[in-house]
């Protein structure tokens, strides 16, 4: 199994300044306070629940070779919600962190849009 690396850890990534800043924001609006709701989502777009030490944990596909596993941790009086996003670390074998910040971008909309259409019809499966 490979490890999982952020995007900080890119080469080259304090030059791009692609942190996924705005995506881990959004994923923890989205999914703060109901962090379950991601694995449906994750799931209507073909990805699964994993086992992660914190939060709610999700592995989807965006493209077939490259995994992108996305971490909510609910919000409380004391904290805030949490969201981190983590990729293989081979994933430079395929994409530079240019190409993986915007697959990523793409990927938290579709995750985003997914838990919209279950809010609108109850469910997502």
């Amino acid at each position: 199994m490979n490890s999982l690396i952020t995007s900080r850890q890119f080469k080259g990534a304090r030059f791009t300044r692609r942190e996924n800043v705005r995506e881990r924001a959004a994923l923890a609006g989205r999914f703060g306070e109901v962090p379950t709701l991601l694995v449906e989502a994750a799931e209507f777009l073909g990805g699964s629940r994993i086992e992660f030490p914190y939060g709610v944990a999700v592995k989807v596909y965006p493209l077939p070779l490259i995994p992108i596993t996305i971490v909510v941790s609910a919000g409380d009086e004391e904290f805030p919600a949490e969201a981190s996003i983590f990729y293989s670390e081979n994933i430079e074998s395929y994409l530079d962190s240019e190409q993986a910040y915007f697959l990523t971008s793409l990927t938290v909309s579709r995750l985003i849009g997914a838990a919209g259409l279950g809010t609108r019809q109850g469910s997502l499966s």
